[in-house]
């Protein structure tokens, strides 16, 4: 949850995730959301 400097909620709630490494030469997992902003939707390919 991002918290405003007043300490207001932003944004809250739950959405699917992936927990993965972002390529196939890392091991280290990343969390992956899909996101939207101003109308233009992340695409990620697993």
């Amino acid at each position: 949850m991002f918290v405003p400097y007043d300490g207001s909620s932003f944004a809250t709630g739950a959405m699917p995730y992936q927990y993965i490494p972002v390529s196939k030469n890392e091991s280290a997992n990343r969390i992956i959301l899909q996101v939207e902003v101003g109308g233009m939707p992340s695409h990620y390919q697993t």
